[in-house]
C-alpha cells in the first residue's frame, strides 16, 4: 500500500472517504515536523506543539492523558475493573473536568482508542463493483460478516488489495453501545470526541506511540460538528494568515520593484540632464573652435589700417580712391588715376598683395582727363605685421 509522508494510502473509495482524517494526520504531523526546527526553550512555549487528549478505554475504564508534542502527562481514570488495586483512588469525574480546562483548546483534538478485545476485526472479500459505494454495502452485509446488526454496529475498514475483480479489505466492527458510552463520558467531562481509533497493544509504550486515526470507528452521524459561527472564525483567521503570510512574502518584491521603478526614473532625469549638459559642452567647444579660428585668420591677415596705409605707399599720388573694400582675403579697389595701366604692377610689389588684375576694362573720364580702375587683388597669409 503506497504511503506519504508516513500516513498510509488506501485505494479509490476507502481513499475518498477518509480524506478529511488523511489531511488531519498531514496537518499535525507538519505542525510537530516545523515544531521540531525550534530550540528546545521555545519548542515548549510554541503554538505549534501538538495537544492531544488520548482517552483510552479499556474493560469498564477509560485511562485519560494528555500529550504536548513529545511530553505524556496521565491525568486520571474514569470507572475501574478487576484487576485495579481498590485502594488507588482516582479524582472524581468534576475534579478530572477541572484538570482538563486548561487543555480544552480550539485546536486540541479528543481522541477515544479502544483496546482490541472491544473490536471486532476480520478479512472479507467483495466484488469490485462494490467500491463505489463501499460503505454502504459494509453497512447492508454487515450482519452477515459480524454477529452485530446494521443498527447495533459502528465500523470502519482498510482496504488490503485491489484486483479487476475483486476488493479484499480488513473490516473493524465495535457495538455501538460502547461508542455511545464514551461519547457521554467525554461530554460529562467537557470534552468533543474527534475520533475513535484502535490501541496498538505491540507498542512498547501505547500513549507515546503516534496518533493515526485513519482507521476511525465514530460514525458521522455520532461526530460532533463545530457550530458554524466557529468555522467560519477559523476560516477567517487561517484566510487573515494566509493573506498575510502572501503579503509577506510579497511585499518586499513589491518594494523593491517600486525602488527599481524610482531608480529606473531617477536614472532617466539623470540621462536627460546629462545629455543636455553634453550638448552644451559641445556647442561650447564648437564655439570656442569659432573664435579660436576667427583669431588665428585675423592674427594671419593684416589689418584694414595696414593695408590703407601700404596702399598709400604704393599707389602714385595721381591716383585717387572712391571705393576700398576688404572682405576676408579679398582687396577690391576702384578709382581714377592718370597711369592706371601701372597700377598692378604696384600693387604686386607689394608683399601684402597677390593676384592683382582689373576687374573691369579701364576708361577715361572726359570731365577730368584720368582713367577709371577696378582692380582685384588677394590679401597675402602670413603678412600681418
Amino acid at each position: 500500500m503506497p504511503s506519504l509522508f508516513g500516513l498510509s494510502l488506501p485505494a479509490s473509495a476507502d481513499w475518498q472517504r477518509s480524506i478529511p482524517a488523511r489531511l488531519q494526520n498531514f496537518w499535525h504531523w507538519w505542525l510537530g515536523e516545523l515544531r521540531q526546527l525550534l530550540p528546545s526553550q521555545l519548542r515548549r512555549l510554541s503554538p505549534l506543539q501538538q495537544r492531544v487528549i488520548l482517552l483510552d478505554v479499556e474493560e469498564e475504564r477509560i485511562e485519560i492523558a494528555v500529550r504536548r508534542g513529545d511530553n505524556l502527562h496521565r491525568v486520571g481514570i474514569i470507572g475501574s475493573s478487576p484487576a485495579d488495586d481498590t485502594s488507588t483512588r482516582q479524582p472524581p469525574a468534576a475534579a478530572l473536568r477541572a484538570l482538563l480546562q486548561d487543555e480544552r483548546q480550539e485546536h486540541t483534538r479528543v481522541i477515544a482508542r479502544l483496546a482490541q478485545q472491544h473490536v471486532l476485526t476480520c478479512i472479507i472479500e467483495l466484488p469490485a463493483a462494490a467500491r463505489e459505494n463501499l460503505s454502504q454495502v459494509l453497512s447492508y452485509e454487515m450482519d452477515r460478516y459480524t454477529p452485530f446488526s446494521n443498527d447495533a454496529a459502528c465500523f470502519d475498514y482498510r482496504i488490503l488489495a485491489t484486483t479487476p475483480d475483486k476488493l479484499t479489505l480488513r473490516l473493524y466492527v465495535t457495538s455501538r453501545s460502547l461508542i455511545e458510552r464514551i461519547l457521554t463520558q467525554a461530554r460529562q467531562l467537557g470534552l468533543t470526541v474527534y475520533a475513535v481509533s484502535i490501541i496498538d497493544t505491540d507498542a512498547t509504550e501505547r500513549l507515546t506511540d503516534p496518533i493515526d486515526v485513519s482507521i476511525n470507528l465514530l460514525p458521522e452521524t455520532l461526530r460532533e460538528q463545530p457550530d458554524s459561527r466557529g468555522r467560519l472564525i477559523k476560516r477567517a483567521l487561517v484566510t487573515f494568515t494566509i493573506v498575510l503570510l502572501t503579503v509577506n512574502l510579497a511585499l518586499p518584491f513589491w518594494l523593491q520593484h517600486q525602488r527599481l521603478l524610482q531608480l529606473e526614473q531617477n536614472l532617466s532625469s539623470v540621462r536627460s540632464s546629462a545629455a543636455s549638459a553634453i550638448a552644451l559642452r559641445d556647442e561650447h567647444r564648437n564655439f570656442l573652435a569659432t573664435l579660436e579660428r576667427i583669431g588665428q585668420s585675423r592674427k594671419a591677415q593684416p589689418s584694414a589700417l595696414s593695408v590703407l596705409n601700404e596702399l598709400s605707399t604704393v599707389l602714385p599720388d595721381s591716383t585717387w580712391l572712391s571705393r576700398f573694400e576688404l572682405k576676408g582675403g579679398t582687396l577690391q579697389l576702384q578709382g581714377e588715376s592718370s597711369a592706371s595701366a601701372a597700377l598692378i604692377g604696384l600693387v604686386e610689389a607689394s608683399a601684402l598683395f597677390d593676384g592683382a588684375e582689373f576687374r573691369s576694362p579701364i576708361t577715361q573720364d572726359p570731365r577730368t582727363g584720368k582713367e577709371n580702375f577696378q582692380i582685384h587683388a588677394q590679401l597675402v597669409r602670413g603678412t600681418a605685421p
